[in-house]
């Protein structure tokens, strides 16, 4: 599910790209085999670019809800401990099923921060999240490169403080089974 030694990249000052699960038409959906319900495939021409946190904050200088600084779990996190877990946005992809299950649990203790290894945004671009996949423990290893529509992520929205959790999980998840499209509508 990723590299095997994500410390050798975290620190090394070199963006990571995830070549197992690449910022293309691929990661969103199966071009050969659309999905009928559901499906991103007929959408594809409007998710083109694909870009990193850290860029799409320098663009939101013009826009009217513009991104907070680059966080793995927040301000309100860095502050009290807390992680703000309402008003999460979905975005485009059905999978409001995960995200509310991913808020409940940011709202009851710490779960949410020991999925990750990292503890604080990764330079590089690189997360490894811990999480349960067919019953076995794995780890699952993402770049910070999301789908981008109108400014903003596609799909699930950093939170309101500035907070990165979120999305990265969603991605983990999509990676897991294979696109975004698999993970719409529960399937």
């Amino acid at each position: 599910m990723g590299p095997q030694d994500w410390t050798k990249i975290e620190g090394s000052g070199k963006l990571f790209t995830d070549s197992s699960f690449p910022a293309d038409a691929t990661m969103l959906s199966w071009k050969e085999y659309p999905r009928t319900v559901g499906g991103l495939a007929k959408y594809l021409n409007w998710f083109q670019e694909f870009k990193r946190p850290k860029d799409l904050h320098s663009m939101a200088i013009n826009t009217k809800n513009p991104i907070q600084s680059v966080s793995l779990f927040g301000d309100e996190y860095d502050k009290t401990g807390n992680l703000v877990a309402g008003n999460i946005e979905q975005g485009s992809v059905g999978d409001n099923y995960l995200l509310t299950v991913a808020a409940a649990l940011a709202e009851r203790g710490d779960f949410i921060p020991k999925m990750f290894e990292q503890t604080k945004y990764s330079d590089e671009g690189i997360f490894t999240i811990k999480a349960f996949v067919k019953g076995r423990p794995e780890y699952i290893t993402v770049d910070d490169v999301f789908p981008v529509y109108s400014h903003n992520t596609a799909f699930a929205k950093p939170t309101a403080d500035g907070a990165w959790w979120l999305p990265l999980i969603e991605k983990a998840f999509a990676k897991v089974h294979v696109n975004y499209e698999m993970i719409s509508s529960g399937t």
